[in-house]
């Protein structure tokens, strides 16, 4: 059996040689392929879940200060009838 192996083995061609180990490589790296492709797409999914909640946050928080200049005002208004009413 050895010895019919090694003659084929002869018989064989670069190009031959180049194509049996092309398709070795194909299928040993197809598994890792599946893997890294599902690992993309589930990294996706998460980023756009965060980019959601991201973009909620900064809404939340541009209509916070909308309302914390809005707050600023009416605290000043207030300290300046404290004072007033103190000062009678």
């Amino acid at each position: 059996m050895a010895k019919a192996g090694k003659e084929i083995l002869k018989r064989l061609t670069a190009p031959e040689f180049r194509e049996i180990i092309r398709e070795e490589l194909s299928s040993a790296i197809r598994p890792l392929e599946v893997k890294v492709e599902e690992m993309d797409k589930r990294l996706t999914g998460e980023i756009r879940e965060l980019d959601k909640r991201l973009t909620a946050e900064i809404a939340s928080l541009r209509s916070e200060f909308q309302y914390a200049s809005k707050v600023a005002v009416l605290e000043a208004k207030v300290n300046e009838l404290e004072k007033r009413t103190a000062a009678r």
